[in-house]
């Protein structure tokens, strides 16, 4: 029997062995071998933690992998590349929202193969896919137009009308007070209940930039006062008669003022073909343009043209809208006093909406 002094010496020596040994290997492998260890530990206990049923996971855990995402992201992909009926070209390539997973009831992600039934995946995916189509439909391109008509009301008002209900589009008419609304009650009335925006024109069609403050003054309170009277509206833009603006008129108008970057002439050609001829060449996204429902003034031509380029704007996909609605659509703010020819996209203060316009058609006018 050996001598309990001996047995510790023996030991000693081995344990002296291995460590002379283990100093013996290069440090580099001794570090990589020490690493390999402790990773080999942390999967292992990684490992167990996943296990289903664990005491740890309490189920299958979350889909790490983000696979499930995936597959949603495709089906939607699938329902939401659709081209709309009206043919107006769609942004592509838009960043996708960050965490697309679906969430069940308890709060967890849903993990990849649960067991669902493909009908019920087919169910899911579809929804994603309708949440795509929305959040796609947004970032079409609309082609925004607005269709605006001075002078009146007048006997032509209710036949214009007849066509922007019967396409159920909407337009902006400028109205002149005395001799006008004081007469035509009815088609004002009509053209407001109808959603139209109305806009001011003066009480009289006074030449403002060849009046005094006082003067501009007192033909914008006529006017809104009998505005006011007829249909329990004040105007919140106008136009300048003749679309004179000076100094005096800038330090006058406590409103937008809308003038147009399309004029049809149509008081001075009274002519159907050129009013729609003109239209068909100048018109672009944003444009506003300006026609008279003054009977008196452009006889059959403007309604009658009406009729016809109220179609022709919807056949090549333009939405006809009002002026208010086309500067917020494409990110004008309308400020008191300020002055607009016209809303075009490539030149929205919106400097996001503006470079997708221009990606989507370069400088010229889309």
């Amino acid at each position: 029997m050996e001598e309990p002094d001996a047995k510790k010496r023996k030991s000693g020596s081995i344990k002296e062995q291995v460590f002379r040994g283990w100093k013996k290997i290069p440090l580099p492998v001794r570090a990589f071998l020490a690493l390999s260890a402790c990773v080999g530990i942390v999967l292992l206990f990684a490992g167990l933690l996943r296990r289903p049923g664990s005491a740890a996971g309490g189920g299958a855990g979350p889909d790490v992998s983000g696979t499930g995402a995936f597959e949603a992201e495709s089906a939607a992909e699938g329902e939401g590349s659709e081209t709309s009926v009206s043919g107006q070209p769609e942004i592509t390539g838009g960043d996708k929202k960050e965490g697309s997973g679906k969430t069940d009831a308890s709060g967890g992600s849903k993990a990849e193969g649960s067991g669902k039934p493909d009908d019920e995946k087919t169910e899911e995916s579809g929804k994603s896919g309708g949440a795509k189509t929305e959040a796609s439909s947004e970032r079409k391109l609309r082609k925004l137009v607005a269709l605006t008509y001075d002078d009146g009301p007048s006997n032509a008002t209710p036949l214009i009308l007849d066509t922007l209900e019967k396409y159920g589009v909407k337009a902006t008419f400028f109205v002149v007070g005395r001799d006008q609304v004081e007469y035509h009650k009815e088609a004002l009335i009509r053209a407001y209940n109808d959603g139209m925006e109305i806009g001011s024109h003066t009480y009289d069609h006074r030449i403002l930039s060849k009046s005094t403050q006082e003067q501009i003054w007192e033909t914008m309170w006529k006017n809104d006062e009998l505005l006011k009277e007829v249909i329990g509206f004040q105007p919140k833009i106008m136009r300048p008669t003749g679309g004179g603006i000076n100094d005096t008129v800038r330090a006058s108008i406590d409103r937008p003022m809308i003038l147009w970057n399309i004029d049809t002439l149509d008081w001075k050609y009274e002519d159907k073909d050129t009013i729609v001829n003109t239209v068909k060449a100048e018109v672009h996204p944003g444009a506003i343009i300006l026609m008279h429902d003054l009977i008196e003034t452009t006889g059959d031509s403007t309604w009658q043209a009406t009729a016809e380029i109220v179609p022709w704007l919807l056949e090549q996909g333009y939405e006809l809208v009002t002026v208010s609605e086309m500067a917020k659509a494409y990110g004008y703010t309308l400020q008191p006093g300020g002055t607009y020819y016209s809303f075009n996209p490539l030149w929205s203060p919106d400097a996001e909406l503006a470079a997708r316009y221009y990606q989507a058609f370069g400088p010229k006018e889309p």
